[in-house]
């Protein structure tokens, strides 16, 4: 994981994209941890997830019969499905937040 940043007002705001949090779970909450520290303020959460046939779908995603929520804190994202969203065959989250180390 490599951060990327640009200067957002008067502090920098970071962007790190965890690969590789798997299949979607199934009607349950998962949880990755992230391994990012000195988080301040996450200030975004967003991902995609492929399915098994190839096609993807934005995380999270707005459903009123299959959706997925994603949030997260200073040390995990979570990934919420109230079905079987299982059938995906990966996933990533980016995150974007400052760090308590800037000024």
């Amino acid at each position: 994981m490599t951060d990327l940043f640009s200067s957002v007002g008067r502090k920098t705001a970071y962007i790190n994209t965890v690969y590789d949090c798997g299949a979607l779970p199934n009607n349950t909450t998962k949880e990755i941890l992230h391994n990012i520290a000195n988080i301040n303020i996450i200030t975004k959460t967003s991902g995609t997830a492929w399915m098994n046939d190839g096609t993807t779908i934005p995380l999270p995603t707005a459903s009123l019969t299959s959706p997925v929520v994603i949030y997260s804190d200073k040390s995990k994202i979570y990934i919420t499905t109230i079905t079987d969203r299982s059938t995906s065959t990966n996933s990533n989250v980016t995150l974007e937040y400052t760090k308590t180390t800037d000024a």
